[in-house]
């Protein structure tokens, strides 16, 4: 399955960034956290996935989630939502070859999410 990371985060000078990264024949998934071994949800920062054989992520029912078509780098179509429960969590999807690709960020705003996306497709397979 190729593999795309990207090559930016949206962070500050100051922020260091911890990461758990879990594999297997069906995708991987890399979490990120602010602050060395800190893995509370205070310290989540976002995710970088793919899932072979996965649907996009269905709409929300909920009035203040947001859910759109947007166009990333290349070219590719993709998904972007925002989803609100305890916190908000901003998401892109694409699929390629199969795949469902998908970043998260907490809190985070389109613009975040869809930066960190087109870094991972622009820096290429890996």
């Amino acid at each position: 399955m190729p593999v795309f990371l990207p090559s930016i985060l949206p962070l500050s000078n100051t922020q260091q960034v911890d990461f758990d990264v879990q594999a297997g024949s069906h995708g991987y998934i890399v979490e990120m956290y602010l602050g060395k071994g800190c893995r509370g949800g205070a310290c989540y920062f976002g995710t970088i996935e793919a899932k072979r054989n996965e649907p996009f992520s269905p709409p929300s029912r909920l009035p203040q989630d947001t859910y759109r078509s947007i166009e990333l780098a290349g070219g590719i179509r993709g998904i972007y939502f925002n989803n609100c429960g305890a916190y908000c969590t901003a998401f892109v999807e694409w699929q390629r070859l199969g795949v469902l690709y998908r970043v998260t960020r907490k809190n985070g705003r389109q613009q975040e999410v869809v930066q960190i996306a087109n870094s991972a497709l622009q820096a290429g397979q890996r």
